[in-house]
């Protein structure tokens, strides 16, 4: 418990609500290009498709088409909100436990990594 309150965000300036829906819909958008890439695993596995494979990839595609929609529309609310809307984040972003992701949210920089490079603890 200790070590993740020395990871907690520090506290963060107010955040447009503008950026914040482009920093979520950008990592909803990584997550969906990860579905993409499980899906065509699952679809590559041995064995074939039968209907009960069929109906488990299909969920896939609906998980996949929920990540699409939500990124939609978190792209599209920026234009019904006015530019100088801000909100403080630090509580929320002190709920989130991943250490990079909440460091994006908060605008850090995105940095492109290679696949073969992403942090899993």
């Amino acid at each position: 418990m200790g070590a993740l309150a020395a990871e907690e965000a520090a506290p963060v300036e107010a955040i447009a609500i503008r950026d914040l829906c482009r920093r979520l819909a950008l990592e909803l958008e990584t997550l969906r290009q990860i579905g993409m890439r499980l899906e065509q695993c699952a679809c590559a596995g041995e064995g074939g498709l039968d209907i009960a494979r069929v109906r488990e990839l299909q969920q896939f595609d609906i998980l996949l088409q929920h990540l699409a929609a939500l990124r939609d529309f978190l792209t599209k609310l920026p234009d019904f909100v006015s530019v100088d809307m801000v909100v403080d984040a630090t509580a929320a972003l002190n709920r989130v436990l991943l250490a990079d992701l909440r460091q994006r949210l908060a605008g850090a920089p995105v940095v492109d990594r290679d696949d073969d490079e992403t942090d899993w603890f």
